[in-house]
């Protein structure tokens, strides 16, 4: 049998989704040798080409002007021509006219949520797209022979979200981790960085966004109260917020009179973003609403404490190796935090434990899994 898959996202600067994607694509050939097709909308970046032609992988480019366009009308026709038996949808859309057998995978159905419920941003690219997968995802979820989601909140969320999906039609694959302590690193770059932006030896870390469910404005409010009460000399430091300059969460650090010690970041390029996690004193990851939780794992692999919230799939991703705290209580996550600041024992025992942790959770093992899944429904078919 062979099998499709829509590759777009693991094309130019990986992110999210297409970083799950290209991650499994490095291990799926260990468990399946069928035939497989990846379908981009673009041309190939050169070194992406390199590596999955060397994993036997076969590849076509499909130019469109549009996510729709290429999405509905370009790759069923495609298929199609070339008789794919199953095809993978991983980023929560999917096509609604293609005859391949079809697997979904849907990572969050936030998009799904009301306004009052889940709060999101005004942009008109991102309103342009939550329309467009609150019409797409319950129809392609039903067409689907299976759905792949990553963690068991993401699956109770399909199954609330979306009627008449049966819990034995969705499988959880975890994502993985590759990130790593054990790399030589050029200290160089990380020196400059932190001169150019004046980030001091000691800080809070965090990942921001302009979407209100990462909280960026409630990190900021206890970041206030913390060092103002203790009188601390420590810096939070804000990666990935876009536009910063013009933001709620820049105008709250200057309301506070603390805008000298929050530093914001824009994009952050991969081996900076690194060093950030392993030079911070604490990871907070304060978010109300994720499918997964994927900073939380990287904080633990790179031996910072994290402390994260009791809602959505932060437990269940970190488990006992970190502190569960509220995402809306601020005396309770003051409280948290400066105890995780002042007790040296507890500190070292999340460092560890931590470690531990992260080991569950491989891409090696995701790759299994996705495998055995199309591997299921060939056996069934057959």
């Amino acid at each position: 049998m062979r099998l499709g898959i829509d590759a777009r996202y693991i094309n130019g600067e990986r992110r999210g989704m297409g970083n799950v994607l290209y991650n499994i694509l490095l291990h799926l050939r260990n468990c399946l040798t069928n035939d497989i097709i990846l379908y981009f909308d673009r041309e190939i970046d050169v070194e992406l080409k390199k590596i999955l032609e060397s994993l036997n992988y076969e590849l076509v480019v499909l130019d469109a002007t549009n996510y729709f366009i290429w999405e509905q009308l370009k790759l069923p026709k495609r298929v199609r021509g070339d008789k794919i038996d199953i095809f993978w949808h991983p980023y929560n859309t999917g096509s609604l006219w293609l005859n391949s057998i079809q697997v979904v995978s849907i990572h969050d159905v936030m998009f799904m949520k009301s306004r009052k419920v889940l709060p999101y941003s005004k942009s008109l690219q991102q309103i342009l797209g939550r329309i467009y997968r609150k019409y797409n995802t319950p129809r392609i979820t039903m067409r689907a022979e299976k759905i792949i989601t990553i963690s068991h909140h993401a699956k109770q969320d399909i199954m609330l979200e979306i009627q008449d999906v049966h819990e034995e039609k969705i499988d959880i694959v975890h994502n993985g981790c590759n990130k790593t302590l054990e790399k030589d690193r050029d200290l160089s770059e990380w020196i400059q960085f932190k001169v150019q932006y004046g980030i001091k030896d000691k800080y809070l870390f965090c990942l921001g966004a302009v979407e209100p469910r990462k909280n960026t404005i409630y990190t900021i409010e206890v970041f206030d109260q913390i060092i103002k009460r203790n009188n601390l000399d420590i810096q939070l430091v804000i990666a990935g917020l876009k536009g910063w300059e013009t933001s709620d969460a820049y105008s709250k650090a200057k309301e506070h009179g603390i805008s000298e010690q929050v530093i914001f970041l824009d994009y952050v390029p991969g081996e900076i973003l690194d060093l950030l996690y392993i030079n911070a004193y604490i990871f907070l990851f304060l978010s109300y609403y994720e499918g997964f939780g994927l900073p939380i794992l990287e904080a633990m692999a790179f031996n910072t404490p994290v402390i994260t919230t009791d809602v959505t799939s932060m437990p269940e991703i970190a488990g006992d190796a970190a502190i569960i705290t509220s995402y809306n209580d601020r005396d309770k996550t003051v409280s948290d935090i400066e105890k995780l600041l002042f007790d040296q024992e507890l500190y070292k025992d999340l460092c560890i434990r931590g470690q531990e942790r992260v080991k569950l959770f491989t891409w090696e093992n995701a790759a299994l899994k996705v495998g055995n899944i199309f591997k299921t429904i060939i056996n069934q078919r057959l």
